[in-house]
Formats: structure tokens, sequence, C-alpha cells
């Protein structure tokens, strides 16, 4: 579902968060992060989606209130991302893209930290035990069009080593 801009305070949820790109409706992560939140009893909490493109992620930003914990960030944000950002944290700023931006309480306009998690999710999948896996996993980056080269080059090492245990006698360690 699209963000309602419509809903009044009364019936604001206590947090939101999002995931935001161009194009968005094709994102599961509306439907994930609720059950998450259903089975932590996030209660109050509420996930969405936004169609935003690069020169509407400022403005868009701008205008969110202190209900706002963070967004999930897809192309063709995730270089932008660094831009608006008041911290990028050093693995954001080594790869050039942020996927994700975590508010404090006070919403956007009380600081926006820029973070990557794309690296650590694909480092962890590559170094899988199971080889069907890595396997798997090198055949979708080599069909990546939004990776950045900091993303590559990590995918890039970690495949190496991910391929050095496999020859190994007895596969992994």
């Amino acid at each position: 579902m699209l963000v309602d801009e419509t809903s009044t305070a009364a019936d604001r949820p206590a947090r939101r968060a999002a995931v935001l790109g161009s194009p968005i409706r094709h994102s599961l992560s509306p439907v994930l992060h609720g059950a998450a939140y259903q089975a932590l009893g996030l209660h109050g909490w509420r996930y969405d989606m936004i169609e935003c493109d690069e020169p509407g992620l400022a403005p868009l930003l701008d205008g969110m209130g202190p209900e706002w914990a963070g967004l999930s960030l897809t192309m063709p944000l995730k270089r932008v991302a660094l831009a608006v950002a008041d911290e990028v944290s050093p693995l954001a700023r080594a790869v050039g893209a942020a996927n994700t931006l975590v508010f404090p309480p006070g919403g956007p306009a009380a600081g926006r930290r820029a973070d990557n998690t794309d690296v650590a999710g694909l480092v962890a999948a590559l170094l899988a035990p199971d080889p069907a896996t890595v396997r798997a996993v090198k055949q979708l980056l080599a069909g990546a069009p939004g990776r950045t080269l900091g993303e590559q080059a990590a995918a890039e090492r970690t495949a190496q080593a991910a391929l050095q245990r496999e020859r190994r006698p007895g596969g992994s360690t």
C-alpha cells in the first residue's frame, strides 16, 4: 500500500517507517516489517511504501514528523541518501551508498543517520555454508544493475573467500 498522507493526528501511529524508491510497488518490505512488528508486539508501529525519486527525497524528509523512526531505501535513492544525512556510517561512506536512514525520537528534523546493511547481508549470504546458496547469490549479483561499486567490490572479495572455502577438503570450516 502507498502511504496515506491524509491521516489525522489522532489516528497517526506511535512510530512509523517506510521503504522508499522508484519504482516501489513491487516491494515486500511492508509485509515483512508488519509481520515482524506483530511478532515483536510493537503495537502502534506502521511500515509503508512511498514512491520517491532522487529530487523528492530531501523535501519528503523535511515534511516528516517526529513519529518517523527510519526509512529503508532502494534505488535510485542509495547514493543521494548520503547527501541528505547529517551523519554517515564509515561503511556507507566507503561503499558510496546507504540503504537506511535512521532518525532519533524527534524524527528526521532531529537528525538523519545513513547506514548500509546491504554489504553485511551480501557477505553473510556469500559465506553461507551451503554452496547452492553461494551460487544463487553470485548469480543474483551478476544481474543486479543497482549495485554500487563498493557493494560490487565487497561481493567480489567475499565471493573469492567463499570459493576458496568451498575448494578446501570437506567444504566449509
